[in-house]
């Protein structure tokens, strides 16, 4: 999930799954209905330099992003152009 060793990266997920997202790199898991449907939430994400979409939540994360990070989606992406600098990469 990272390109560099100093990335701090945050995944959203249900608390149930955090090792197993924790697991795939992720340092810190915020949970899914934090991150997908609430303000808070996004505020919390504002910033990280990866963001692991396995969601489909696509172009709606580029506010989590810090300024030329990555947005990491499981499936095709077909959302709006990045912005920022951000980097859209499937895995």
């Amino acid at each position: 999930m990272r390109e560099s060793s100093s990335a701090h990266a945050r995944a959203d997920g249900r608390l149930e799954e955090a090792e197993t997202i924790r697991n795939h790199g992720a340092d810190e898991v915020v949970t899914r209905a934090l991150a997908s449907n609430s303000d808070s939430g996004r505020r919390q994400a504002v910033g990280s330099s990866g963001v692991l979409d396995s969601a489909l939540i696509g172009s709606a994360l580029y506010p989590c992003i810090a300024d030329g990070g990555i947005l990491a989606c499981v499936r095709t992406f077909d959302g709006a152009p990045p912005e920022r600098g951000i980097r859209v990469r499937e895995v």
